[in-house]
């Protein structure tokens, strides 16, 4: 059973048939075999037929979300049996939106894998609803997001938050600022986030609480396709500090700090609630938040 398990898992994930069965070292047809055979003991039907990409019914949903956690829990036993006590194994799938990664999670991976060298750390640059669905859905043990939002389904562990900072060319008239408020936001070109990124909206309703109208020149879901464009002189933006700290160093942006002393990027590790948590999951949350 956890074999026919680990192939529905896998087929769900991978939505290949071919993929799937050359990972388990199997043909195309036993795979189907093993899908059907599951089918049948189960009772009920997991797959709807007739669609190019794999559809699951709700009994299926319901089996896939067990079945993948029963497959993790068996794979956390053979890993523990097989190792020393006192000795962390096994893969850490880690899923961070783009600006975390590229400027703050570096050096916690590095020094993750220098002190735990028989863990496999698998890292993806993902924006903020891949991670929530990744994590939700089991294909990611821990997401990194900004802006954490509440999930019945999702634990929310804070470890990280620093000021907001508008950045703007060097030769622009707020560059030789020390400080600005939002309210000088009203008539400028501005570089936004796109729509469905949490800063983004977060952003609009700070802007419409301070009954700021903003001129959204254009939007972009990547701060260093956001820094390009500021540093072009497209407009203005609003990003964390760490993810312009070199492009100041090199004078290419300038940054102004806000009056608003709310303005702030929070930072979390996010995981499944109500779902054991493998024993590299739990040390990389205790290096992130040690």
């Amino acid at each position: 059973m956890i074999h026919s398990f680990q192939i529905l898992c896998d087929l769900i994930e991978t939505q290949s048939f071919t993929e799937t069965a050359e990972k388990n070292f199997l043909t195309q047809s036993a795979i189907s075999h093993h899908l059907k055979s599951l089918e049948t003991k189960l009772g009920v039907q997991l797959v709807e037929r007739g669609y190019r990409k794999l559809r699951l019914t709700d009994y299926g949903k319901l089996v896939y979300g067990k079945a993948r956690n029963i497959v993790d829990e068996f794979e956390e036993l053979q890993t523990l049996l097989k190792q020393p006590q006192d000795e962390i194994r096994g893969t850490l799938r880690l899923g961070s939106i783009y600006t975390a990664g590229l400027h703050l999670l570096l050096p916690y991976t590095a020094e993750f894998a220098k002190k735990y060298p028989q863990t496999t750390l698998r890292l993806k640059y993902l924006l903020s609803p891949e991670i929530y669905e990744g994590v939700l859905q089991n294909r990611l043990d821990l997401g990194v997001v900004d802006f954490p939002r509440q999930h019945a389904g999702i634990q929310i562990v804070p470890f990280h938050s620093e000021p907001l900072v508008m950045i703007t060319p060097p030769n622009h008239p707020w560059a030789k600022l020390k400080q600005i408020s939002l309210r000088k936001l009203g008539n400028e070109p501005f570089i936004a986030a796109s729509e469905e990124l949490p800063i983004r909206q977060v952003f609009d309703k700070i802007f419409s609480d301070a009954g700021v109208r903003v001129h959204i020149a254009y939007t972009f879901n990547n701060v260093e396709v956001v820094k390009k464009a500021v540093a072009t002189g497209l407009g203005v933006s609003i990003v964390p500090k760490t993810a312009v700290q070199g492009e100041i160093r090199s004078g290419e942006l300038s940054s102004v700090k806000f009056m608003e002393t709310f303005l702030e990027w929070p930072l979390a590790l996010i995981h499944r609630k109500h779902t054991r948590q493998k024993s590299a999951v739990r040390k990389f949350i205790e290096l992130m938040t040690c």
